[in-house]
């Protein structure tokens, strides 16, 4: 097959959704340079987590008997604990000091890209090993899964950097880390159990929750901001560049209440 083909057939359902994403950041886009390197090394993140991935199937071939079991391990341990914990790692080790990074929303564009460099590597590889075909039902469903499950996670990250404290820092980097996890294993895990039409379907519905819960986080990173730039405003008289929230999907009532308790809190603050 053409190199060229693969590449373009790997990177077009990435670059998408990376557009997509950089297009909600219209106040303050983030520098072309940062979004190339942090993309690149979820790239070749893909190489390094070979190495534990490896490691841990081999172990759980050697002693998970129990299908049910292996698979579980499989889909949570093997695939989402080691990549999305590479993700995490990439965001924290090459962007979260960095001065761009400076408002929570910023947590979840950087995780996506890293996980959609990881995902059109993945692609190469799948597109290699199983033709081209294979990139259709990837470009519909893993692909948007790495962006949805890592991107909460980014939430969770941006939470992170500004937090009061480090125990608060701590707190927000466990919770987005198990949060992919879960989305990500549960992902997997009905592929490795079902691996009908039926997957596709419950699949589907992961993904629908997935980004429903990934963008009324975004509408909240938003209206933090906000708040954090009024507040700031306020002492220096100047008027902040009011960004509105995406409008789709509508904010849940449960991310209504969390909109309530952060108003709340920095109007006693």
């Amino acid at each position: 097959m053409n190199p060229l083909i693969i590449i373009l057939a790997a990177v077009i359902p990435s670059a998408v959704l990376i557009h997509h994403f950089y297009r909600q950041d219209k106040r303050k886009p983030e520098p072309l340079d940062k979004i190339i390197k942090i993309f690149f090394l979820g790239l070749i993140s893909v190489v390094l987590v070979q190495v534990p991935e490896g490691i841990l199937d081999i172990f759980f071939n050697q002693f998970i008997t129990n299908s049910l079991a292996y698979n579980f391990l499989q889909a949570f341990v093997v695939a989402a604990l080691c990549e999305e914990s590479i993700k995490f790692i990439i965001v924290r080790k090459f962007i979260y000091n960095d001065d761009r990074f400076d408002e929570i929303k910023d947590g979840i564009f950087y995780t996506i890209v890293v996980s959609l460099g990881f995902a059109c590597a993945e692609n190469i590889l799948y597109v290699v090993n199983y033709g081209i075909e294979i990139i259709q039902v990837r470009a519909l469903f893993a692909v948007p899964l790495h962006a949805s499950a890592s991107g909460i996670m980014g939430y969770y990250i941006g939470k992170a950097k500004f937090s009061q404290s480090k125990k608060e820092e701590r707190d927000n980097f466990v919770k987005g880390l198990c949060i992919a996890i879960a989305i990500h294993g549960l992902y997997d895990f009905v592929i490795f159990v079902e691996g009908s039409y039926i997957s596709f379907i419950i699949n589907t519905i992961i993904l629908i929750a997935a980004f429903n819960f990934l963008y009324n986080k975004i509408n909240v990173a938003i209206l933090e901001n906000e708040i954090n730039e009024n507040s700031k405003s306020s002492s220096s008289r100047i008027a902040p560049k009011i960004q509105e929230p995406i409008s789709t999907p509508p904010v849940h009532p449960l991310f209504k209440k969390e909109i309530e308790n952060i108003v709340d809190k920095k109007k006693v603050e």
